[in-house]
């Protein structure tokens, strides 16, 4: 992917997984997503699982771009979470 395709996609992708996350409610968290994997098998994954899931895989290709970033001898970004959203608060 491209980093201008990125830039210019990204916002609205935020926005409807912002606008996806605010219909969640205490019981549709824990309801099931059916889904098939790429092989074609059946799964039913309850919605927090999967949010965790994202969440979580997202750290895994963070920690991959700073690892890559450091091999190419450059400093990457601070990976915090909370130093990220102390700048993306302010």
């Amino acid at each position: 992917m491209h980093l201008a395709v990125l830039q210019s996609d990204w916002p609205a992708l935020l926005e409807r997984w912002k606008q996806w996350g605010d219909l969640l409610t205490e019981e549709s968290i824990h309801g099931d997503i059916s889904y098939k994997s790429a092989k074609g098998d059946a799964f039913a994954t309850p919605t927090w699982q999967i949010v965790l899931h994202v969440v979580n895989h997202g750290t895994h290709h963070r920690g991959q771009v700073s690892g890559f970033l450091r091999a190419m001898g450059h400093t990457p970004p601070p990976l915090d979470f909370t130093i990220f959203c102390r700048e993306a608060l302010r």
